[in-house]
């Protein structure tokens, strides 16, 4: 059974830990790698900078599914695998929503944006992130 993150908000802005990058765009992103920053995600956060976003480590790839429960703000989720190249792309994802969001293939790592990031700054599948 796929490992399902309850993704939260908690605060506003953008507290950083890294960044990473597509082509020329560089996100600044709170790391979630243990599985208690993962099931606490972004608790209840009703804003978030327009680069900023939150960058979930499973360490290995697996079956993930995420979803939208208690989460205000509509999400890009981007799937990557343990390449770092994207595999699949959950755009717009609908807040409050508990319906699970998964991709088809194995992901290590899912990175997430505010919704419209990924049409806005051109990612797509296949880019590799840096």
């Amino acid at each position: 059974m796929p490992l399902l993150i309850t993704l939260f908000f908690f605060l506003s802005g953008c507290d950083a830990s890294s960044t990473v990058s597509f082509g020329s765009t560089t996100f600044t992103v709170e790391v979630a790698d243990t599985v208690a920053e993962q099931q606490k995600g972004l608790m209840f956060r009703k804003n978030l900078c327009e680069t900023c976003g939150m960058l979930f480590d499973f360490h290995a790839e697996q079956p993930i599914a995420m979803w939208m429960k208690d989460t205000p703000l509509p999400l890009d989720m981007l799937f990557l695998n343990a390449k770092k190249e994207v595999i699949f792309i959950a755009a717009h994802t609908t807040p409050y929503s508990i319906e699970t969001i998964q991709s088809p293939f194995p992901t290590r790592y899912i990175l997430e944006l505010n919704a419209g990031s990924a049409e806005k700054y051109n990612i797509h599948v296949g880019d590799i992130m840096q």
